[in-house]
């Protein structure tokens, strides 16, 4: 497969353009003759140039701060599958924003000009509030499931039973020289409770509402949907039932 037929996979897909874009990708399968980190590069190369986006956000969350309590943002690893990790060795630092478990890649250093907090989740100023405002396109490209960071911002916008606030006190490591000492709010599951997701009636409640689209090329396929419309349409189920994404009713 060349470069030509990564555009291929990209060109259908009609993913608005100016937008901030928020990969989901699962690189096993798409072109498995293609070296992980050539076939990542090309990805991020097309839907640039397809698209025009302000900047491509890429996961290289690390969950096991909450564990540890350290995250350094120059070699921590991502651990949200290889495509993360491929682009986390890809780019320079300055790139990764600072949050210990919800950090991105931020190809164009879009979110530099904002002062974006550290010390929570989801909570005023750290990113995905600031991409609840702002608006953005979740895109899943070859993922099994929907995947989006985004629903578990509705779950502590709509507070939901489930999850709760819990700190975790630790340390941000942005450089050799700059340490920062650090009281994290995350959401966390109430693990006395059923918090699994049913992802099958999100996507298709998505889909059957006009708020995801779904292209298929070859084998891949690709999934995306703009979060202003996610929370339109998810945002009146959670509002009527507190429970709407589990996969059964508590």
């Amino acid at each position: 497969m060349k470069l030509s037929d990564i555009e291929g996979i990209f060109k259908e897909v009609n993913i608005p353009k100016n937008e901030i874009l928020f990969l989901h990708v699962k690189l096993k399968g798409i072109a498995d003759q293609i070296p992980y980190p050539n076939l990542s590069k090309q990805i991020i190369a097309v839907l640039d140039d397809l698209y025009q986006p302000k900047t491509i956000l890429i996961p290289t969350f690390t969950y096991s701060y909450t564990k540890s309590g350290i995250f350094n943002k120059l070699s921590s690893n991502s651990e949200v599958g290889r495509f993360g990790e491929e682009i986390r060795n890809q780019f320079d630092p300055v790139h990764r924003t600072s949050n210990p478990v919800f950090n991105v890649i931020d190809t164009n250093r879009y979110f530099e000009k904002f002062e974006l907090k550290e010390e929570s989740a989801f909570g005023e100023d750290s990113l995905m509030h600031l991409l609840h405002n702002l608006g953005h396109v979740v895109i899943n490209i070859n993922v099994d499931e929907f995947i989006s960071t985004y629903l578990h911002f509705l779950e502590y916008h709509y507070k939901v039973p489930y999850r709760y606030n819990k700190n975790f006190p630790g340390e941000v490591i942005l450089s050799d020289e700059d340490k920062k000492e650090i009281n994290y709010q995350y959401h966390v599951r109430d693990l006395d409770k059923h918090t699994s997701w049913d992802r099958h009636k999100i996507k298709t409640t998505l889909h059957k509402e006009g708020g995801l689209k779904i292209h298929q090329s070859g084998n891949v396929e690709v999934v995306w949907s703009h979060s202003k419309t996610m929370e339109k349409i998810l945002g009146q189920k959670l509002e009527a039932d507190k429970n709407f994404l589990l996969s059964y009713k508590l």
